[in-house]
């Protein structure tokens, strides 16, 4: 359950950082750590079999619909060899745990990394890449104090 709160936080820290800037992202990153250490300091993972497996389940899906409509904008006016890696990568991920050894020792998303890069990188296509979307900084972040008011 850790994981789920961890990815919440990532998925969420976007507009959290858009709309306060870095400093609140600390301050929150901070709090989320502290809060999960006391919790499991606390063992209150031991409560979670008290949570059916439809509740947890169903969070999970509320994340993952999250991440999904988080990537939507990537999928809108675009060429159409992005639209067919996006299908091949469906398939492969859907489709590769059934082939009879493979299928068993490698991940899915893992073999479809390797396919489709390759494949892009082979073809030459013209795809969207992260590199794409901004120049990386080439010198170490500055930390930033703290500044966040306590009140609401």
């Amino acid at each position: 359950m850790i994981f789920v709160a961890t990815s919440a936080m990532a998925v969420l820290m976007v507009n959290l950082v858009t709309d306060h800037g870095l400093r609140y992202l600390l301050a929150a990153k901070l709090l989320c750590g502290m809060l999960q250490i006391l919790a499991g300091n606390l063992r209150l993972g031991e409560l979670m079999r008290f949570v059916s497996r439809s509740v947890v389940t169903g969070c999970v899906n509320a994340l993952a619909i999250l991440i999904f409509m988080a990537q939507l904008p990537e999928l809108t006016d675009v060429t159409w060899p992005v639209y067919a890696m996006t299908a091949a990568g469906l398939g492969i991920i859907c489709l590769f745990p059934y082939v009879p050894v493979l299928g068993k020792l490698l991940p899915s998303p893992l073999v479809c990394i390797l396919v489709l890069t390759a494949t892009s990188m082979y073809l030459g296509l013209d795809i969207r890449t992260v590199g794409d979307m901004g120049s990386l900084p080439d010198s170490l972040p500055i930390f930033l104090w703290l500044e966040v008011p306590l009140d609401p």
